[in-house]
């Protein structure tokens, strides 16, 4: 019996070890957050992939919940996207902003991407600009 406790208890470490590990962002996005005068910019590095696209909305939930309701995303540095998780994500970060009368502006989208959020007629619905001074500049006070 003894043995068997000290082996399930390792083994419950070495599970916490490894969830610690395991960066909060997702495995194939990294979100960088900075702010521009009151305005959260999150960098978004990577695959907006399953636990990527997941995490994104994790992150603007986080912000929404501390009050940070103007936000602007930065796909500059975004390759590869699962168009389903993606897009999903996105409408859903999209509607959260809104319930909390936010304004959610997106950037530097790369040109695949704006062409299939243009099929979905998503660059109806969200505000997309070029780069992100320009996304900056239409803030309301």
């Amino acid at each position: 019996m003894n043995t068997f406790c000290r082996s399930l208890a390792a083994l419950a470490a070495l599970a916490i070890a490894t969830t610690a590990l395991t960066p909060s962002q997702g495995a194939d996005l990294a979100i960088r957050e900075r702010q521009a005068d009151g305005i959260t910019i999150l960098d978004l590095k990577g695959k907006l992939t399953g636990e990527g696209a997941t995490a994104l909305r994790q992150a603007v939930l986080r912000l929404l919940g501390k009050g940070q309701t103007k936000i602007v995303l930065n796909f500059k540095n975004v390759g590869d996207f699962d168009r389903d998780a993606a897009f999903g994500e996105l409408i859903a970060v999209h509607k959260a902003v809104r319930a909390k009368e936010g304004q959610l502006k997106f950037c530097e989208f790369s040109t695949s991407l704006k062409e299939e959020l243009a099929i979905d007629k998503l660059l109806l619905v969200f505000d997309v600009f070029d780069n992100e001074n320009e996304a900056l500049e239409t803030f309301q006070p």
